[in-house]
């Protein structure tokens, strides 16, 4: 029971990371300015609409359409903020209970730092998988979560496509991905050094 409850608590943490990234990545322009440098994309608008997704997904008092974009990229931006919506209740929901059950867990330090890195370990490999056959499991992600046809453009003509292509989400999963890694590393050493202090 100790060893499923530290498991659990493990997995909120390391899901909690990887949203946290998600978000600051996502609320900064330079991934988007890097993925535009390595596509060769110019565009003069592109650190206004940024900006204004930016504040769209994030700013409660946002207008309900994003300057820039036609009605079809807006309609799109307000299925992923809804998304990102249920996502943030669901994470803060896990994490309040968290909060509430930590005081209660009788795992020590050195036990969860072990677990953790063992228990990030196996889900960094999860990811990895997905990142193998990302293209398989964007598509399938859209399919679960959208409207048919909802996010089917044109990256000649329509900006969203230009900003977030599936190279943009690419470039964003390898980014988290090491971070978490680094992350696990980190863990996994101070495990390594409790485990050979303590004995």
């Amino acid at each position: 029971m100790k060893n499923i409850n530290a498991i659990v608590t493990s997995v909120i943490l390391f899901f909690s990371f990887a949203f946290i990234l998600v978000s600051i990545i996502t609320a900064s322009p330079f991934l988007i300015t890097l993925h535009q440098h390595l596509l060769n994309i110019e565009d003069p608008q592109q650190e206004e609409i940024t900006a204004n997704i930016v504040q769209y997904l994030y700013n409660t008092e946002m207008k309900s359409q994003i300057p820039g974009f036609n009605p079809r990229e807006n309609s799109h931006m307000k299925d992923v903020k809804l998304l990102l919506t249920y996502i943030q209740y669901i994470m803060f929901i896990l994490f309040s209970l968290l909060l509430l059950l930590l005081p209660a867990q009788s795992f020590t330090a050195k036990k969860f730092l072990r677990v953790f890195s063992l228990t990030s370990i196996a889900l960094l490999g999860l990811l990895f998988l997905i990142g193998v056959f990302f293209d398989a499991f964007f598509s399938l992600f859209h399919v679960l979560l959208f409207n048919p046809g909802s996010y089917v453009f044109n990256p000649d003509t329509d900006k969203i496509i230009q900003l977030y292509s599936p190279a943009f989400f690419s470039l964003m999963g390898i980014t988290v991905w090491v971070v978490l890694l680094l992350i696990t590393m980190t863990t996994f050493f101070l495990s390594l050094k409790a485990s050979r202090n303590s004995s």
